[in-house]
């Protein structure tokens, strides 16, 4: 499968300024036949958009959706794009991703693991998910999450073979971003798909390096530009002979995990 992931510098507040760069970049990616496009979080509101989440949250069947199906349905491709998510409770609202496919309803993704000020801001996830994607299991993950091994094993016991982490990374932390997503790559033998904001945006500076890492942890590709896409096609194959190579998820003593983490006292 064709595979690609979007780097955008968003504009804060602005709907419709932020699909007219998706659109450019997906059209990119669609050029170059992709049939899996992951946009970073919150792309369509920029990351920065604390004081107006409400008033630009949307559900499922909102304009961020339409956006998507609009490519979805007329290429046969799917997207997964990160947005603010209406709660059924007045005032709260998800930091949440979308997958739109054709013909499908959307699958929604609640980030879990939420980063500083993120936890006055956003009500916490509960899901963790694997997402099949034209016969491939891809598991949904959003930015801080990168840094929990856990969640990536989880998600590769229970099928996934690709990884996607949408993401609002900071410039400061740029060698936990590199380091994050080799390392998720490696362990679970997954593909990672990492889609990032770059630039800055309000007062937060973002790190780019929006990349694809293959299942041994190597960077296929990877782009230090603003508004800019990077496409490989990736091979299911790699992921099945690395995991014979390097078995840790044969060789995992998830009985020992459970019982050492129920012994830890927080």
């Amino acid at each position: 499968m064709v595979v690609a992931v979007v780097q955008m510098k968003c504009v804060t507040y602005d709907k419709e300024a932020n699909f007219s760069i998706a659109a450019e970049l997906i059209e990119k990616a669609l050029g170059k036949k992709a049939k899996l496009i992951i946009l970073p979080e919150l792309f369509n509101t920029g990351y920065c958009s604390t004081e107006r989440d409400w008033e630009l949250s949307e559900k499922a069947g909102g304009e961020t959706e339409k956006f998507l199906r609009n490519y979805a349905e007329k290429y046969d491709c799917s997207l997964i794009g990160g947005f603010v998510e209406k709660a059924d409770i007045s005032g709260l609202v998800y930091n949440s991703l979308m997958l739109v496919s054709k013909g499908k309803t959307p699958e929604i993704y609640r980030k879990i693991y939420l980063w500083g000020p993120e936890k006055n801001r956003f009500l916490k996830g509960k899901d963790l998910m694997n997402w099949d994607v034209s016969g491939i299991s891809v598991s949904p993950k959003i930015c801080y999450e990168a840094g929990f091994s856990e969640n990536a094993k989880i998600a590769a016991l229970s099928g996934s073979e690709v990884l996607v982490y949408s993401s609002a990374f900071g410039a400061a932390r740029l060698y936990a971003w590199d380091l994050a997503t080799k390392a998720r790559a490696l362990e679970t033998g997954c593909y990672v798909l990492a889609s990032n904001h770059s630039s800055v945006e309000a007062d937060i500076a973002f790190c780019g390096h929006s990349r694809i890492v293959d299942p041994m942890g190597n960077v296929i590709c990877e782009t230090t530009k603003d508004n800019d896409v990077v496409v490989a096609d990736i091979d299911l194959e790699k992921v099945y002979k690395q995991r014979d190579a390097l078995p840790y998820l044969r060789d995992i003593d998830t009985e020992l995990v459970v019982k050492g983490y129920e012994n830890i006292d927080k």
